[in-house]
């Protein structure tokens, strides 16, 4: 169980586990940039939203409430708040997507606990905060899930 392995949550039959939190990231693009809504159409559409790329990504805080995953951080954020350096892009179905967004990490208490009901809560809780606030809306060109995994070797 997980409280006996201080809160490890394992994968692929227990041979791994995950370590450290989730990441959501969103990337959004800016309404209106490079297209725009028919006038008949406009009781209908409130916006008209084009495919993400580098030249109308939005970086504007959105919501009603201000916090990490409404507002931007930007790569450089991330290699201070890391001591990395990000080049990379990961390839999409329809882009090539920066390290950048809007993040939320999920499961960042779990050092702090080891009981699986507290980590299942603390899940329950954000992605509930996410969805009661619209994190995802019209505007939303993509979200990214990422972790990391450990894994022992079979050998």
């Amino acid at each position: 169980d997980n409280a006996s392995n201080g809160g490890v949550w394992p994968v692929r039959g227990g041979l791994g586990q995950v370590v450290g939190p989730v990441r959501f990231r969103q990337l959004r693009v800016r309404a209106n940039e490079s297209c725009q809504v028919p006038r008949r159409a406009m009781q209908l559409f409130r916006a008209c939203v084009a495919d993400y790329s580098d030249n109308n990504y939005d970086v504007a805080t959105f919501g009603k409430i201000f916090t990490r995953g409404f507002t931007f951080t930007p790569i450089n954020a991330l290699e201070m708040e890391t001591n990395l350096v990000f080049t990379a892009r990961l390839a999409g179905k329809f882009a090539r997507y920066p390290p950048s967004g809007f993040l939320v990490d999920v499961g960042s208490n779990r050092s702090r606990s080891t009981d699986p009901t507290a980590i299942a809560q603390e899940y329950a809780a954000t992605v509930n905060t996410l969805e009661k606030n619209n994190w995802i809306d019209e505007r939303t060109s993509v979200v990214i899930i990422e972790y990391n995994t450990w894994f022992a070797s079979d050998a």
